[in-house]
């Protein structure tokens, strides 16, 4: 079910995004969900350059989990330290079970995170 979305970020750049993760055009219920995700300069690495701390939007009472929105925010002192390049990004929902132990991992979304230099600064 995973589909491709490409960022396109500027150092020293707010990115304030609301994905709707959708299967076959239905937004995914992501009630008991957990979601994460990373950008890497390249799948190989084993660092991440950011962690896109994902939030499941979930209104009051969870009325929102139905919708399939998941924010991503990333503040311009976080986007200003990371380098000009074509990395890449995917963003997976999880359950985590008893014991803590991960279950039913599935990536929803991957693609490239392109971060441009910034040119205005002080």
């Amino acid at each position: 079910m995973s589909s491709s979305y490409n960022f396109s970020v500027t150092q020293g750049s707010e990115v304030n995004v609301r994905l709707t993760i959708t299967n076959d055009g239905t937004p995914v219920n992501l009630s008991g969900y957990n979601v994460r995700g990373k950008v890497k300069g390249k799948y190989s690495n084993t660092g991440a350059l950011i962690d896109l701390d994902p939030t499941i939007v979930t209104g009051t009472n969870g009325a929102l989990y139905p919708s399939g929105y998941v924010d991503i925010y990333l503040s311009g002192s976080q986007t200003a330290g990371l380098p000009v390049t074509e990395a890449v990004y995917d963003l997976e929902r999880f359950v985590t079970g008893t014991l803590g132990a991960e279950t039913s991992v599935i990536k929803m979304l991957a693609g490239k995170f392109t971060i441009n230099p910034e040119v205005t600064n002080i």
